[in-house]
């Protein structure tokens, strides 16, 4: 995490909601006033528990932040109750070949999967990816059908900018 972030906490609203502003900043979640609010923004950990969960917002939101934070968490949890938890940055890919070699091909993801083990993975930068693979929520699909058996065992996370 880079060492100049801030560590305050970011909180998410379900798409389609909308949580009030003033002047330009969101309203504080946790004030006063914020109870008068008929829906309320919640704490990423708050849905640790969905099998799918996608990060949607502008940049400088704090998304990489969030899945990071969530990452490591989900980490420390494997490493205790023995499942695999895969952190890609999708941005690093330009090239669909590649990216279902280094992560569906993997032999993290197959030993897993054919184990029917649980298994999180966190996809970061979902939006930078599309510029070099256009298709790729579509080869992601295609892939996930594809290599995942058990959907049960998949818990799946990505980040990635609103617009796209």
């Amino acid at each position: 995490m880079n060492p100049e972030s801030f560590r305050w906490k970011r909180f998410w609203v379900p798409r389609g909601t909308h949580w009030p502003e003033h002047r330009g900043f969101l309203l504080d979640p946790e004030s006063e006033l914020a109870i008068y609010q008929s829906n309320h923004p919640i704490e990423l950990a708050a849905v640790r528990s969905k099998p799918v969960l996608i990060l949607l917002g502008e940049a400088g939101a704090g998304k990489s932040i969030s899945i990071a934070e969530e990452y490591e968490h989900a980490r420390g949890i494997a490493g205790e109750q023995g499942h695999l938890c895969i952190s890609y940055d999708l941005g690093d890919f330009s090239d669909e070949a590649r990216l279902v070699r280094e992560i569906f091909e993997s032999d993290p993801f197959t030993t897993y999967l054919a184990d029917l083990k649980r298994f999180d993975l966190f996809l970061d930068s979902f939006d930078e990816c599309r510029l070099g693979i256009p298709h790729l929520s579509r080869l992601l699909a295609v892939q996930l059908k594809k290599h995942v058996s058990a959907p049960e065992c998949l818990f799946l996370r990505i980040a990635c900018r609103s617009a796209d």
